[in-house]
């Protein structure tokens, strides 16, 4: 088990390793993130050009190291709307998620939300 700013995974679970926030990120906790760099993250404010990698776990500032949950695994999702369930979901300029009918959705959402912090897969 390793730990990573008082976070903790197993490996194989999915976390997307290795990067670093590019910028203060600690009021981006459940936002959707994507490179900002080959080795650092910010949150995505653009999800049309720039898919998402991940939902970030922590509250990492400028530099620390960012636990980012990837494909496959639940969390939690700031969200930027109502969103209904089984609804495509993509990042909104301020990271958070929305529903999408695009062919280019970054996850779908397993329960129903009145903007509030629900899972996603």
């Amino acid at each position: 088990m390793a730990t990573s700013n008082g976070y903790s995974y197993a490996p194989g679970d999915h976390a997307v390793k290795g990067f670093t926030a590019s910028t203060d990120l600690s009021a981006k906790q459940y936002h959707f993130v994507k490179r900002s760099a080959a080795t650092t993250v910010t949150f995505n404010a653009d999800a049309t050009t720039a898919p998402s990698i991940g939902v970030l776990q922590n509250e990492p500032e400028s530099g620390d190291v960012c636990v980012i949950t990837g494909p496959g695994m639940r969390s939690r999702l700031k969200l930027g709307g109502t969103v209904q369930v089984g609804a495509s979901l993509t990042a909104d300029s301020d990271g958070a998620g929305v529903a999408t009918t695009t062919r280019r959705r970054v996850h779908r959402s397993h329960r129903a939300s009145r903007g509030r912090r629900r899972r996603h897969h």
